[in-house]
Order: C-alpha cells, then structure tokens, then sequence
C-alpha cells in the first residue's frame, strides 16, 4: 500500500514539474495554438467532426485549446494529459507485472510528447488521442484479465472496441492493438483474441483508406495524422508507440532481473537510474532537434503586440545583435514609445542592398514570405499605421486567417471587421462578427457590435479620420510612397512618420531625407502654438 502511494506522489510531483517545465520553457508557444482549433459553439459545425475517423478527438482538442490565450491554460492542460498518460500507463505495467524501478522508462514518451509541442508541425490532437487510446486499453486488459469471460466474449470486444476507437480517435488506435497484443500473447497467451485486434484494426484503416478519408493506406494504418516528427526520428511510429513498446521491453526485463542474485537487492535501483539515464538523453538530444529560439521569440513578440506590451517587447531584444527575421513586431513596439529613428540600430544593425532594385533595401518588415506569421505581422503593422496601409491590412489580415486551419483567427477576423465596416462593406463585415459570436471569448465582443452599430461605428470613425480624402492602394514593394502618402496626409500619425524616417535612413536616400526633414519642419512650425 505505501508502495502504491509512493507512486502516485511519483506521478504528481512529474505532473506538476511538467506544468512548470512548459508554462516558464514555451510560454507564448501555447497563445498561437488557439486560433488553430478555435471551438465554434455552432451544431452545424460540430456535427460534422462525427462524421469522419478521428474528428471526435479534434472536437475535444478545441474545446480545450481555445482557452490557451488564458496565462496557465495551456501549460496545465498539457500536464494534466501527461500525468493521466503516466497513471495510465502505470496500471498497463502492474496488468503486465513489470516492477516498479521501470518507472523512470514512462519518461521516454512523455518527453517525446512534450517536446513535440515545440515543433513547427505539431497537432495537439495527437496527444489526445494518445490518452484516449490508452484509457481504451486499460479498460480493455482489465475486462481479459477476468477468467470468467469466454473466449468468444473476449474476441468480440476486442473487434467492438477497436472499430469504435478508430472511428473516435483514427490511426492512434493502434496503441490500442499493440498493448492488447503484448498482453495476449506475453501474459495470456490468448493468440485468438491479438489476431482478431491486428485484423480489426487493418480492416478498419483499409475502408476508411478506400473511402478517401486518408490520402494513403500508409497514413490510415500509422499515427501519420497527428504528428510531423522531426527528420531525427527514423520513423514516427516507432516514436508515438514507445508507450507499448517500453511496456513490452521491461514486461520480458523484469522476469529477467529477478532470476539474477546479483541484482537481488539492487536490481530496483539499477532499472530506475538506467531508465533514468535514457531518459535525460533522449529528451536532450530531442529539444536540440525541435527547438527554434527564434520562433519562440516570433511567437513572445506577436503575442506581446497583441497586448500592447510594447515595453516588454522592446525588454526581450535586448542584448540580441542578431538579424531578426520577423523584425516588424520590435519596430513597431519602438515607433509606439517614440524609439525607433534613435534605436533601430542597436537591435538590427544590418542594412540590406538589393542586387535587383540597386539599392538598400529598408529592413522593416518581412515582404517575400507568404507564410501565416509573415502576414499576420504585416496585418497587424498595417493597421497600426492607418492611413492607406489600411487597404494592405485588410489584404493580409484576409491571408492569415485564409492560412489559418479552419479559417478563424479571432484577432485576424476582427481587423477584417473594422477594414471592411471602413471600406463600406458591411455585408462581409457582419459575416465575420457572425463567425466570433459563435465562439465562447469573443463573443461578447461580436454581438455588442451586431446588437449596437453604434459601438463599431465608433471605432471606424477612428479609422475613416486617418484615411486621405481617396482611397489607394500601393503594392507592398512600394511601402516608401505609401508611408510617404500616410504622412503627408496625417503629420500627427506618429507611428507612421517614425516609420518613414526610418525608411529614409535605412535607404540611404540623402536627397529624401533632406527633404522629408525640411517639409516636417514646416509642417510642425505651421500647427505651433508660436505660430498663431
């Protein structure tokens, strides 16, 4: 009995260093994981996750992860899965009469699941699925370990569970098949009921794969679905059954250990440092391979922006001399404290020359890449500067959301309803408001605008005041004439002017600048309490 709750203590004290390990390690990583599976509280849209293998277990990932925006949600959700994995997988290995000193091994897919987090491709669902699936399994032991069942009772639940979990979770399933065969085999030799499972399984990825709701039979038959491992991993599914596959290893171990008199007495602590020495290694040699500082400072950075947090996104570039990719985010935090003329510099002190357009290219924004970050940054810049790159933020706050799966970024969608309620499209607009007021944090925000056009007129009007007297639209090569144009237009558009002096300094256009300093010298002399 001590032993037991030795164990759960073990399990707790790993579930809550997980929630810390990923809350302080990938923070902002969670924010960018709402809009993915953002939950639509809309029966049309539930209804059809039914109707196809594995949409269950996306149904419950955006249940969850459109709470991730939350401080905390998202670290905790995950560590909650991964201490129920380990639970799970501590009553499969008391099923398969593996000793405790194997404990440490449940580390291995854990790390893996974890740190797949990180990675570009990663899909949450897959980690449901993992639990599920492993719930499924201890359920399904538990009932074959009675003696009192027939063997004809055994086959047809296994066939009956299996075809269901496959419909609920898809190709995850197959944690299911190689517990189920471990067990028949290494502990019950019931070879009738691990073939029916290995056949069931088969047959339910071929129908499903002959309906067309996976690409191949290769993708329907291996958790392919849920994950894009990194190129270090010979193969994912080697890595996503390590559960079974550390069950099945310490289930023929164990025996082993306890026949050799030398580790008569030793033998626990043996298997628990070995078990722990893997471990370190594996989840070390893993972060090397998945990490990207950089990416994580995109996703601080767009997260920061998204707050308004302008001073401590200018606090996490410091001391990095580094180009940064994505610099848009900290030059538009500079322009906002009045910074970005005096300090660019020391943040990003590289200038660009442009074999095509022979001459310096303005290292602002990130123009060549088409990929949902790149957009997303320009959307949100765009808007900052109001004015005619309002037209452009309309443009790409159209992509990012276009880019993002199911196509609902909340912070994407409302920009498209103030751009489009500007452009005197209300129509669209109001088919975007429609869309947030299906969600559960947003909608608020959604209907008291659908309720009261007063509200969202308001904020227009905003907008409609930066606006020259016609609307024009530059392509985002010429972002020169259209800050030229913006500040022309609005002198008071202090982002913009900071951004358009930036410009010229960067550009090395002496004959420019001269003039753009010239003219702003007038035009503030003009509106000086001096000159009335």
């Amino acid at each position: 009995m001590k032993s037991q709750k030795f164990k759960y203590l073990i399990l707790l004290a790993l579930t809550v260093a997980m929630a810390l390990v990923l809350q302080s390690a990938q923070e902002y990583r969670f924010y960018a994981k709402e809009a993915e599976h953002l939950w639509l509280n809309d029966w049309l849209w539930i209804a059809p996750h039914f109707a196809r293998p594995g949409g269950a277990v996306q149904l419950l990932t955006s249940a969850i992860t459109q709470f991730f925006c939350c401080p905390w949600v998202g670290a905790t959700s995950l560590a909650v899965v991964f201490g129920l994995v380990l639970l799970l997988v501590n009553r499969l290995q008391r099923k398969l009469g593996i000793s405790f000193g194997f404990i440490s091994l449940w580390l291995l897919p854990i790390g893996f699941m974890a740190l797949c987090n990180e990675h570009t491709y990663y899909n949450l669902r897959g980690h449901f699925a993992i639990l599920f699936s492993l719930a499924v399994a201890t359920l399904l032991v538990s009932f074959l370990d009675r003696n009192k069942a027939s063997h004809i009772i055994r086959v047809l639940t296994a066939i009956l569970s299996i075809s269901i979990t496959y419909w609920l979770v898809g190709s995850m399933s197959v944690e299911i098949v190689v517990i189920l065969l471990s067990y028949s085999i290494i502990k019950r030799r019931d070879w009738l009921t691990a073939l029916a499972s290995a056949v069931t399984f088969v047959l339910a990825g071929g129908l499903c794969a002959k309906a067309r709701y996976f690409v191949s039979l290769e993708e329907a038959l291996t958790p392919a679905q849920y994950y894009e491992w990194p190129a270090s991993y010979s193969s994912p599914l080697l890595a996503l059954i390590s559960i079974p596959l550390v069950l099945i290893a310490a289930s023929w171990l164990t025996p082993l250990l306890a026949k050799a008199k030398f580790f008569a007495q030793w033998r626990e602590l043996a298997a628990f440092s070995f078990g722990l020495i893997l471990s370190v290694i594996v989840v070390q040699n893993a972060y090397m391979a998945v990490h990207n500082s950089r990416v994580y400072l995109l996703r601080q950075d767009e997260w920061h922006a998204r707050c308004g947090n302008w001073d401590a996104l200018i606090e996490s570039h410091k001391g990095n001399q580094e180009p940064t990719a994505f610099i848009s985010y900290l030059n538009l935090a500079l322009a906002k404290k009045g910074q970005l003329v005096e300090r660019m510099g020391e943040f990003n002190p590289y200038i660009l020359w442009s074999d095509e357009a022979q001459m310096y290219s303005p290292v602002l924004m990130l123009y060549d890449e088409m990929s949902r970050d790149a957009v997303k940054l320009q959307s949100c810049v765009f808007f900052e500067w109001g004015g005619e790159a309002l037209a452009n933020a309309q443009k790409t706050a159209f992509e990012a959301n276009l880019l993002t799966p199911g196509d609902t970024d909340p912070q994407e969608l409302k920009r498209l309803v103030l751009t489009n309620s500007l452009f005197n499209t209300p129509l669209t607009a109001r088919k975007y408001l429609r869309r947030l007021a299906r969600t559960t944090l947003y909608a608020q925000w959604a209907t008291e605008r659908l309720n009261q056009p007063a509200t969202l007129e308001c904020e227009v009007e905003a907008l409609r005041a930066t606006l020259p007297q016609r609307n024009s639209f530059y392509k985002k090569t010429q972002v020169g004439k259209m800050l030229h144009q913006i500040v022309m237009c609005n002198p008071q558009n202090a982002v913009a002017v900071q951004f358009y002096e930036a410009y010229l300094i960067q550009s090395r256009d002496s004959v420019a600048y001269r003039h753009w300093r010239e003219q702003s010298a007038f035009t503030t002399s003009t509106v000086s309490p001096q000159h009335h």
